[in-house]
């Protein structure tokens, strides 16, 4: 059996170094046209390399790798060395109350039982909580409170005191 020469690969690091190589050399020819085009000369790039093409892996590509497209005149970089990129960060959302929370709060503010539908008109009127458009809230709420009253037991935030009738578990943790 013979061995098969291994073709010599090059580093992340060097790879990096001639994409940096060829994109500078971009922009280089890029604002060579602007400041051509500024003055009233015609442009022509005759030394623009496709950036995929200088940094092309030789032999055959890896399993779902594709290369990215060649830089030409129409997708190149705009000339703006020397800008650093600002980095835009997202600052967490406040995050919006559920209708169950929201109910647990109504119904700890007030002394007498409430049913699910008065409950909702609370909710919206304080401004806690808005339905998202769907038909039935009152229903939705219902079934939530009856499904934590079910799952939490004796630890449920709201008590069944008469049908469809609700009020808050003081004793729950």
């Amino acid at each position: 059996m013979t061995a098969k020469k291994k073709s010599p690969r090059k580093t992340g690091e060097a790879l990096t170094r001639e994409a940096l190589a060829v994109i500078n050399k971009n922009l280089a020819n890029i604002e060579a046209a602007e400041r051509a085009a500024s003055n009233g000369e015609a442009t022509t790039q005759p030394d623009a390399v496709p950036i995929a093409a200088a940094t092309a892996a030789k032999g055959r590509p890896r399993k779902g790798k594709t290369a990215p497209k060649p830089t030409t005149a129409k997708n190149a970089p705009k000339a703006n060395v020397g800008a650093r990129k600002t980095k835009i960060v997202n600052l967490p959302k406040a995050k919006r109350l559920s209708a169950l929370d929201a109910a647990a709060q109504v119904l700890a503010s007030s002394k007498e039982p409430r049913n699910t539908k008065s409950l909702i008109a609370e909710m919206e009127k304080k401004g806690l909580w808005t339905s998202p458009g769907g038909k039935t809230p009152a229903a939705t709420l219902y079934a939530a409170i009856i499904r934590e009253i079910g799952t939490k037991k004796r630890e449920a935030r709201f008590i069944k005191s008469e049908r469809g009738l609700f009020t808050i578990n003081r004793k729950a943790g």
